[in-house]
């Protein structure tokens, strides 16, 4: 698992320079925001953010994870999870949730604790698999590209209810768009039998030309001020 998530490390980048330039640079400063991420992998996102000149923190659960975003991005990513990270309330302009939010042991918990460290005016942007997209109820327990990984599925209302309640005044929702190498794509389809086809002709780590929807997934982006 860990050796094919390293192979992928170029395609990462290059969809983190996407997500940098359309989900995130809205909210942030030019440069000097400071950036927390939750559950940060290998830390290619928070590279990338560092290179557009702003201070970032990384914490995630692996310590596998912890030594490939130093070795490979020279990042330091405190190894715990959210409620135990050693991290200084009221200090952050973004907190970063992909792939993270529906796999907090504690929800409400979490989302309290990132309330407070995020700065009177920062945001919180996350992602999530929707219980109440059309692809999770074609789905069902099958939901392809999520079950059973996944700990807690919810609804659009139900996310914006627990942001609610953890204190954000302000919820944006949308679909979230990424541009998938070939391998990524035929990976969680399933069709693992493509992917021997897809690197003989030199397609598996090649993107997408276009953005497309994520199926059943969408993008929140949350202000505490």
């Amino acid at each position: 698992m860990y050796a094919n998530y390293l192979e992928d490390e170029g395609h990462r980048i290059a969809e983190a320079r996407r997500r940098y330039r359309r989900d995130l640079a809205v909210c942030l400063p030019p440069t000097g925001g400071r950036v927390l991420e939750v559950g940060c992998a290998t830390g290619s996102l928070l590279s990338v953010i560092r290179d557009a000149g702003h201070e970032v923190v990384g914490i995630d659960l692996s310590r596998r994870f912890a030594d490939a975003a130093r070795q490979l991005h020279g990042l330091e990513v405190q190894v715990a999870d959210i409620l135990s990270a050693k991290i200084s309330d009221g200090s952050f302009d973004m907190v970063l949730l992909f792939g993270t939010l529906s796999n907090f042991s504690d929800i409400p918990r979490s989302l309290q604790r990132i309330y407070g460290l995020l700065k009177p005016s920062g945001f919180l942007v996350a992602n999530y698999p929707s219980a109440d997209s059309i692809v999770a109820k074609l789905y069902g327990e099958r939901f392809w590209m999520f079950a059973p990984s996944v700990s807690t599925f919810m609804t659009s209302m139900g996310c914006g209810l627990a942001l609610k309640q953890a204190g954000f005044s302000s919820v944006e929702s949308g679909l979230d768009r990424q541009m998938p190498s070939f391998r990524k794509l035929f990976t969680h389809a399933k069709c693992h039998a493509v992917l021997p086809v897809l690197d003989a002709l030199g397609l598996g780590n090649k993107s997408l030309p276009f953005c497309l929807p994520v199926p059943g997934v969408r993008i929140v982006r949350a202000s505490r001020g």
